[in-house]
């Protein structure tokens, strides 16, 4: 992934539309999301997108080696692993001691049955993030 400029508004529709495919995936309050990642765009955009659906930021050491994060994915209940491209390889050396990980994402790079971060938000439809419900009552006369 290229370096992501932008204003603070299409920042904000990042997380908003990370958000939703998030809830997609079916995570809500109290589920964990695990990151794996140095500073990044789409680490940056975990900070606002995942608490702001109720789930758990689950941030991991990108110094640490497998084993340690083989427990500490384990340990936190984590549902999703996302991956910066140095450490996909990592992760899929123990991807089959993960038995709650449903989805692992690569935030950049690519890897063998990994979810790409960037096509996940390019093909988010945003027309409908903040409808929450549409209310009809009957007129009264």
């Amino acid at each position: 992934m290229a370096s992501r400029a932008g204003t603070y508004v299409q920042f904000l529709d990042w997380c908003d539309r990370w958000s939703a495919v998030l809830q997609e995936f079916g995570i809500g309050s109290g589920d964990r999301v695990a990151y794996l990642a140095p500073n990044s765009h789409p680490q940056l955009e975990s900070f606002y997108a995942v608490p702001q659906i109720g789930a758990v930021l689950v941030p991991l050491n990108h110094r640490l080696v497998a084993d340690d994060f083989l427990y500490l994915l384990n340990h936190s209940g984590a549902r999703i692993v996302c991956a910066h491209r140095a450490y996909l390889e990592t992760i899929d050396s123990i991807r089959s001691r993960l038995p709650r990980v449903e989805h692992f994402i690569a935030l950049t790079g690519e890897g063998n049955d990994w979810l790409d971060y960037e096509t996940l938000l390019s093909a988010r439809d945003d027309d409908d993030r903040f409808l929450v419900v549409i209310a009809h009552r009957a007129a009264q006369s």
